[in-house]
């Protein structure tokens, strides 16, 4: 009995040493749970801290730099301030004010002014251009700079802003190109407004003074010669609006077609004597050391430039004053004329300053010029565009009270001399004179007329009546390709097609009538009567069959002239033809 409370005793012993150590190794396990949580979260706030700095330093744009206020030692400074500014940490860790190092002079005085001014109540913002010291790169800075009363630290950063500056003076160009823009194109109206409604307001009082002076036909004579005058007046403008527009776009085409030299120096002497002569002054032609006269170019754009300084010559010379006109061979290389063609006035001359800016479109030398001698503004601009577009340049030289110069050097192609072909030169039995010999062959014509506008075609009929000449209108271009189906072989002699009519179009109409199996269809010539007056446009008529293409407003007397010579011309090749065929059924 006693050794079995013995050995209770002793198990009870046990059990208590057991649940003892028991304790003790929960308890441990405890205080080890606890310590590993503290190491990790300790390893967590240096995870951040280090992520933190890897931030500031790795940051390609901004430079982090943290000073004490009271003795501005350096706190923290980024190491990308070597990246970005070419500044060494060490020198601004020694000495924060090293970082002015990297600004001009007059900047860093700039910001010490700026500084010592600063309440630091509000961050302190600045733009700033910098250097790089170690590549001596140029650009941009952003500066802030916050204070902490409660801490006594200043917080600097610097970001570099060039990518964005860079942005942002593009967007300013952009918006200052736009407003210029819109500016030119205010500027445009208004000159435009002014241009057009000052000869409107002499057309339409002319044809008011015409109605209350039926009777007089000396006054309603020089009422209508004026306000044809003024007629012409506003269908340049236009004209030289619609070449300055298509110029500017880039859609202008210039004509590749060969044309004899020497004979456009005598069309442009040609056009300007009377009006010289009337102005009692001397004019003189020279053609210089020419053996070659044919080239290939545009010989109506070389002419418009070349007419535009002759205007302005005979505008601004005194009578009494001369104006001489001079076409130049300077040498030939590699099949290529080089030539000159000046113009030489003694007129008012040109202020030096309004020579620097003469190109540009409606500038004029001042407004007593615009109101004495009239013009838009906008021939030498348009001159100017024509010989660029030609490869060539426009040399002016000129000197006040003696008169100027203007000069054109150009390079053109060679082209064969053009052969005067088979045309006639007689006139049969002295019925007309020669330089009539057109229009005699108008007489008894028959014409077809495709015209949708009723005031076009009255003015067209009435015209061509006067000349002999039998019309018949249609509307549309399906009426004419049927009108000219039904008629006789040979019955018509020419049609004058306009080109935006309903139903069919005058081009279509052409294509079509020219397909029809009758011998007459070549040969008829197709005029097309077209507002669109474009080269593009001419070149599409020609395409399509027409013979000739003939700008609105018309002009009449060429008109004739050229349906003169193209009926004689499809006459004689339809009677070719038809006694071709008589020998063949022979």
């Amino acid at each position: 009995m006693r050794e079995f409370t013995n050995s209770l005793a002793a198990r009870a012993d046990f059990l208590l040493a057991f649940f003892i150590l028991l304790a003790a190794v929960v308890a441990a396990a405890g205080l080890i749970r606890y310590i590993l949580r503290k190491n990790t979260e300790r390893r967590g706030h240096v995870t951040e801290a280090h992520q933190l700095y890897s931030f500031l330093s790795d940051n390609p744009f901004q430079v982090y730099v943290l000073v004490r206020g009271k003795d501005a030692f350096p706190l923290f400074v980024s190491d990308n301030v070597e990246r970005i500014l070419g500044l060494d940490k060490s020198d601004i860790l020694t000495d924060v004010f090293a970082i002015a190092r990297c600004m001009e002079a007059e900047e860093s005085g700039k910001l010490e002014k700026l500084y010592r001014g600063w309440d630091r109540k509000e961050p302190l913002e600045v733009d700033f251009p910098y250097v790089n010291r170690k590549n001596q790169k140029k650009g941009d800075a952003f500066l802030r700079v916050d204070y902490s009363a409660g801490t006594d630290v200043f917080t600097i950063v610097i970001e570099d802003i060039t990518r964005r500056k860079a942005e942002e003076n593009s967007l300013r160009e952009k918006l200052s190109h736009a407003e210029a823009e819109n500016d030119a194109k205010t500027e445009f109206l208004s000159e435009m407004s002014h241009e057009i409604r000052t000869p409107m307001n002499g057309i339409l009082g002319l044809l008011e003074l015409a109605k209350m002076d039926l009777s007089n036909t000396e006054a309603l004579r020089e009422y209508l010669d004026k306000t044809q005058n003024l007629s012409r007046f506003l269908l340049n403008l236009i004209n030289d609006i619609l070449d300055l527009t298509r110029i500017e776009s880039g859609k202008i085409q210039l004509e590749q077609e060969s044309f004899d030299l020497i004979a456009m120096a005598q069309k442009l002497r040609a056009m300007f004597q009377k009006t010289i002569r009337e102005k009692n002054l001397h004019f003189e032609l020279r053609v210089e050391g020419f053996d070659i006269r044919w080239v290939t170019g545009d010989e109506m754009r070389l002419s418009q430039v070349i007419i535009n300084f002759l205007s302005n010559a005979v505008k601004f010379t005194e009578p009494g004053g001369s104006v001489i006109l001079t076409f130049r061979q300077m040498e030939k290389i590699e099949n290529h004329l080089r030539l000159m063609i000046q113009v030489r006035d003694t007129g008012k001359g040109i202020e030096p300053e309004f020579l620097t800016h003469i190109f540009r479109p409606f500038e004029q030398e001042s407004s007593m010029i615009a109101k004495k001698y009239g013009g838009s503004g906008l021939g030498m601009s348009i001159a100017d565009n024509i010989i660029r577009l030609m490869g060539g340049q426009i040399v002016i030289d000129s000197e006040v009270g003696k008169g100027s110069d203007f000069t054109v050097f150009l390079s053109l192609p060679v082209a064969e001399p053009e052969e005067s072909g088979a045309r006639e030169k007689e006139v049969r039995s002295g019925r007309v004179p020669e330089q009539e010999e057109e229009f005699w062959y108008l007489k008894g014509a028959h014409v077809l007329l495709a015209e949708d506008n009723d005031i076009n075609a009255r003015i067209t009929m009435a015209i061509l009546d006067k000349a002999g000449v039998h019309t018949d209108r249609v509307l549309t271009g399906l009426q004419a390709v049927e009108t000219f189906t039904a008629s006789e072989e040979g019955f018509y002699d020419v049609i004058l097609m306009d080109i935006q009519m309903p139903e069919m179009d005058g081009w279509e109409a052409t294509k079509q009538i020219r397909k029809l199996p009758r011998k007459d269809a070549r040969f008829i010539p197709i005029y097309a009567l077209s507002a669109n007056s474009y080269v593009e446009d001419k070149r599409h008529s020609m395409a399509v069959g027409m013979n000739d293409h003939i700008a609105k407003p018309i002009d009449f007397n060429e008109l004739k002239k050229k349906m003169g010579a193209a009926v004689r011309d499809s006459r004689n090749a339809w009677n070719a033809s038809r006694k071709v065929g008589v020998e063949h059924k022979g």
